[in-house]
C-alpha cells in the first residue's frame, strides 16, 4: 500500500475534486464516517457544511484540509467493503478516527486507490498537529495495515504512487494546457503540449474515435514517438474532447489577434540582438517563448510555432508581420536544435522548395534549402547576425 498525504487551506477543493470524479463516472463514494445520515442521501452542499462548521471553530488555522490517497498494486484486486475496513483502521491509526471524513473509490488508473477527505480541525476547536504526519503517524500506519491485510509491501517500491503518478502527471498537464492556453486548432495545440512532451492524437481518419470528435494524450520523447501511459481526453479535467476544444476556436481567435503584436515585438526583439544561436535561444527563453516545428495532423505544410507562455498563447510564424531574414532566423535555429536534425532538413527543405514564392523572395529559398543541409556547426548554416536596427532621431519641435 502506498500513501500520499496532501494538506491545504481549501477544503471544498478537495471535495470538489472527488465529486467531479463522481459525476464523470469515474469514482464512487463508499463510506462517510461521522455525518449524520446516508451516504446515498449525501449532496455536496451537507458534505461541505459538515467540515467547514468545523473550520470555523478555529479559525486561526489555516492549513486545515487533508487529502490522502491510499494506492494499491495493480495486482491487488480488494474489494469494497475490504477497501472500507482499511480506510477506517488507518484514519484510527493517524489520529483522525474521530473526525468526519469521506472516503471515495477511484477506478480511472490501472491500480485501485481510495481518497479520503477531512479536516484538522476537531469538535472542540483544536487543531491535530499535521507536521511530521507522514513521518511518524502515516508510515507506522501503513506497515502495520499491510501486515495485518496480507498487502503487498510499499517497501522497495519507493513509497510512491507507480502507475498512478505518471497518469496524473499526464491528466494535469493536458487540463493545463487546454483550459490555460490560447489556440485556434490541433495543430496549434499540440505545438503547445510539445513543450511539455505530451501529444494530443485525434486518432485515424475514419476511425470510431475520430467520428466521435475524442482525444487520447500520451508522453512522447525528444523525437516525438509515443511513450508511457495515454489517458481519454474524456477523463480530464474539463473533458478537453476535440468536440468541447473546438467550441473555444473562435474566442481563443479573437484573444490571440488582441495579443499577437505583443508577442511579435518580443520575437522580434530577440531575433534582432540574438548575434549567434545560443544567444537568440536565450533571449527567446527569457521572453517565455519557445519554437516547434510541425507537420500538420491532416494534410497541409509543415508550419513554425511560437508559443508565447507568459501570454498563454501560440502563432503560426506565417500568421505574424515578420521578415523573410526573421523567418530565416527561426528556421536555422530549430534545424540546428532539432533531435532528428536530417529528417527536420529534408522536410523542411522540401516545404521551401515546394511553396510558392516571389521573384524577390525566390533567392532567399534557394539559400535557405542550401542552408538547411549544412552542418549545423558551420558559422555560415546561422546565416550570421542580423543587422541591428538604427533607432531614428526624432525631430525637436521649434521653440
Amino acid at each position: 500500500m502506498v500513501v500520499r498525504i496532501r494538506t491545504g487551506k481549501s477544503i471544498g477543493k478537495a471535495l470538489s475534486y472527488n465529486e467531479h470524479k463522481i459525476q464523470q463516472g469515474d469514482a464512487k463514494l463508499i463510506l462517510a464516517s461521522g455525518f449524520s445520515c446516508d451516504v446515498d442521501k449525501l449532496g455536496f452542499t451537507e458534505k461541505l457544511r459538515r467540515f467547514e462548521h468545523l473550520i470555523q471553530r478555529n479559525e486561526k488555522v489555516n492549513t486545515n484540509a487533508v487529502h490522502l490517497v491510499l494506492a494499491f498494486p495493480p495486482e491487488e484486486k480488494l474489494d469494497t467493503f475490504t477497501l472500507q475496513r482499511i480506510a477506517m483502521d488507518y484514519m484510527d491509526r493517524i489520529g483522525f478516527g474521530g473526525q468526519p471524513f469521506l472516503v471515495y473509490q477511484h477506478d480511472d488508473t490501472g491500480n485501485r486507490h481510495i481518497h479520503i477527505v477531512t479536516t484538522s480541525i476537531r469538535p472542540n476547536g483544536t487543531a491535530i498537529n499535521l507536521h511530521n504526519l507522514g513521518r511518524e503517524a502515516s508510515d507506522p500506519a501503513r506497515k502495520a495495515i499491510e501486515e495485518e491485510y496480507g498487502l503487498i509491501r510499499a517497501a522497495g517500491r519507493n513509497n510512491t504512487l507507480n502507475e498512478y503518478q505518471p497518469t496524473k502527471k499526464l491528466s494535469w498537464i493536458a487540463a493545463h494546457v487546454t483550459s490555460q492556453y490560447r489556440f485556434t486548432n490541433l495543430d496549434e495545440l499540440n505545438a503547445i503540449l510539445h513543450q511539455f512532451g505530451v501529444t494530443a492524437d485525434p486518432g485515424a481518419e475514419g476511425s470510431l474515435q475520430a467520428r466521435n470528435k475524442g482525444l487520447i494524450f500520451s508522453r512522447v520523447d525528444e523525437a516525438g514517438n509515443k511513450i508511457g501511459v495515454t489517458i481519454k481526453a474524456s477523463k480530464v479535467y474539463g473533458r478537453p474532447t476535440l468536440h468541447n476544444l473546438e467550441k473555444k476556436y473562435e474566442h481563443n481567435q479573437v484573444k490571440k489577434q488582441l495579443l499577437a503584436f505583443i508577442t511579435q515585438n518580443a520575437l522580434e526583439k530577440a531575433i534582432v540582438h540574438g548575434r549567434t544561436p545560443e544567444e537568440l535561444l536565450s533571449r527567446l527563453d527569457n521572453s517565455g517563448l519557445e519554437l516547434s516545428f510541425r507537420q500538420p495532423e491532416r494534410e497541409g505544410e509543415p508550419q513554425i510555432y511560437i508559443v508565447d507562455h507568459r501570454r498563454k498563447t501560440v502563432y503560426a510564424a506565417a500568421d505574424l508581420n515578420l521578415s523573410i531574414e526573421q523567418h530565416q532566423a527561426l528556421a536555422q535555429l530549430i534545424l540546428r536544435e532539432s533531435p532528428t536534425n536530417q529528417e527536420l532538413r529534408q522536410q523542411t527543405a522540401r516545404w521551401y522548395r515546394q511553396r510558392p514564392v516571389s521573384k524577390a523572395t525566390a533567392g532567399f529559398a534557394v539559400s535557405l534549402v542550401k542552408s538547411m543541409f549544412a552542418s549545423p556547426t558551420d558559422a555560415t548554416s546561422y546565416g550570421g547576425p542580423l543587422p541591428v536596427r538604427k533607432k531614428k532621431k526624432r525631430k525637436r519641435p521649434p521653440l
